[in-house]
């Protein structure tokens, strides 16, 4: 396990009647857990250095990010869209202060609600969101879901208003997420390192669905913005599609650790 203090600055959106004292943030795992999880690793003939959490190891690329635009870098706000959920992390000074778990609200929750209202199988569900997702152009040709396009001429309009209703709802859940962050540990919203005076930064495979991108800066403003793995560091040639997909960008965080303790940013 470990634990880190909240900076000093970010105490003072504390709620009125808070107990005194020092306001922590601390993560754990289980011995079982953990080691199951390392033996399946090392198994594949993996040395294991470390165990990290994906909002600790994402924001440890994202840093990596706003330094190198000469951006301001003590305050994050971080939103992962991923299949199973989506968290919500908040950091100050490359400390974690606040994290929430959005569980079955992520890609999957999607797929499974076209399945089940749009009677289509996994797959076209899956080959929809990736294909179309909220944007209005014309679905790819692909072999493999050609007969269920033939059968259900209406489906892209339906799936696009289902993805779209779906979509919205999870981004209202989201926003009261990052505003109750800043108000708990913002300071005054116009002033230099306040947590709230910067826009979220979205990663994940959600991010790479067709039109979600504009979406998020429609919604939450133009500050929002989606982040991919080549924006935290250079990429060889090779690695251009890796690089481009906000998917990635955990795995980075991840590769970027030292040993050292997990939740040292710098």
């Amino acid at each position: 396990m470990c634990w880190w203090e909240t900076p000093a600055w970010a105490r003072g959106g504390r709620a009125a009647g808070a107990s005194e004292g020092t306001p922590v943030y601390a993560l754990g795992m289980g011995h079982d857990q953990a080691e199951s999880i390392i033996d399946a690793v090392e198994t594949a003939g993996v040395r294991v250095i470390a165990l990290d959490a994906t909002a600790t190891a994402s924001a440890r690329a994202a840093s990596l990010a706003a330094a190198s635009t000469g951006g301001v870098t003590n305050a994050l706000v971080m939103v992962e869209i991923g299949w199973s959920m989506i968290g919500i992390a908040a950091f100050a000074d490359g400390v974690p202060v606040y994290e929430r778990l959005l569980e079955d609200a992520g890609v999957g929750a999607v797929a499974q609600r076209l399945v089940n209202e749009l009677k289509v199988s996994p797959e076209v569900a899956e080959h929809v969101i990736d294909r179309v997702g909220l944007s209005s152009g014309p679905l790819t040709p692909d072999a493999g879901v050609a007969d269920d396009r033939r059968r259900e001429p209406e489906l892209l309009a339906e799936a696009r208003a289902i993805i779209s209703t779906q979509f919205q709802s999870v981004l209202e859940d989201v926003r009261a997420s990052v505003a109750y962050a800043s108000r708990r540990f913002g300071t005054d919203r116009h002033e230099p390192g306040s947590i709230d005076s910067f826009g979220p930064v979205f990663i994940g495979g959600g991010c790479a669905i067709p039109g979600v991108a504009k979406s998020l800066q429609q919604f939450f403003g133009a500050s929002a913005r989606v982040l991919s793995a080549g924006e935290c560091m250079t990429c060889t040639s090779a690695a251009a599609a890796a690089a481009s997909d906000p998917s990635f960008v955990c795995a980075l965080g991840l590769a970027l650790h030292d040993g050292s303790h997990p939740g040292d940013l710098g």
